[in-house]
């Protein structure tokens, strides 16, 4: 009887060591966008899974098109089966159905809609493959070493990786290439057929200047957070990923702001020439 419950006791710990070995490690990086130093860093050149934070990449190349002409806000992008099939998150599109590009953005943006980011890729470029590649060149001219793009939507993936400090450096172009998009990763609501969907990141609203955002989670990846805050003319780009727990990611982010405000940033304002206000409707 002994030797059964010694076998029980090591089956378990050997489980939960086991089970803790695959949660993604704690990383964040805190990145001043105007001379892309990090200012403060732990673990922010690990490889991790970056879940929904992928989809600022799909959204970066929407941006893209949009500058480029290619689309306009008000484009039809038709639903595929093979866009309909994806799991939740999803805005429950039905195959043949049209979205415009500015309901796939806020869709995208604000509920994180897995669907819909199926939907972008394969009306952007043809087929999901053809946009991943994409996505993988672009983060190539964007310096994300450390990144690899499998899908759009985030959707876990062995070898989709990236690090916190890749992310921050594309939320870093995002601002610098794209601003007057950038209220798409800030609005707090999204409506679609009678119905609003709230934006995943709770701090929208909450924290002062935070003017961008983006959430992701999967049990894969844990509770990861993007974010883009100015104050005073200053900028700075927070992402965390690996956290435990919804609440856990949300105040440690809010901490690593207010802490850059408080020791980092200067107290002075930004010459005008390097300023940056949030972008609004």
């Amino acid at each position: 009887m002994k030797a059964y419950y010694r076998c029980c006791f090591l089956f378990a710990v050997w489980g939960s060591v086991a089970g803790f070995a695959k949660k993604q490690p704690l990383c964040y990086v805190v990145l001043d966008p105007i001379n892309r130093s990090v200012v403060e860093g732990f673990n922010e050149e690990n490889r991790i899974f970056p879940a929904s934070l992928t989809k600022l990449m799909t959204v970066f190349i929407t941006f893209d098109a949009l500058e480029r002409k290619k689309i306009k806000l008000d484009t039809p992008f038709w639903v595929s089966k093979n866009a309909s099939r994806c799991l939740p998150m999803k805005l429950w599109v039905k195959p043949g159905q049209k979205l415009t590009v500015k309901e796939c953005i806020q869709a995208v943006c604000v509920s994180s809609c897995n669907d819909v980011a199926t939907v972008i890729a394969e009306n952007l470029s043809g087929n999901v493959s053809k946009f991943v590649k994409l996505m993988n060149q672009y983060a190539h001219k964007l310096g994300m070493r450390r990144t690899v793009f499998k899908n759009p939507s985030g959707w876990h993936h062995p070898d989709q990786k990236t690090s916190s400090k890749d992310i921050a450096l594309l939320m870093r172009a995002i601002w610098f290439r794209f601003s007057k998009y950038g209220h798409f990763l800030g609005t707090k609501t999204f409506s679609y057929q009678k119905r609003t969907y709230r934006n995943t990141n709770r701090l929208l609203g909450k924290v002062e200047g935070l003017c961008m955002g983006k959430t992701g989670y999967t049990s894969h990846a844990g509770y990861n957070l993007s974010t883009f805050t100015v104050r005073n003319y200053h900028p700075v780009i927070v992402v965390l990923v690996g956290a435990p727990g919804g609440e856990v990611r949300n105040k440690k982010v809010q901490a690593l702001i207010e802490k850059f405000y408080q020791k980092y940033a200067s107290r002075k304002k930004r010459p005008k020439l390097m300023a940056y206000r949030c972008k609004k409707k």
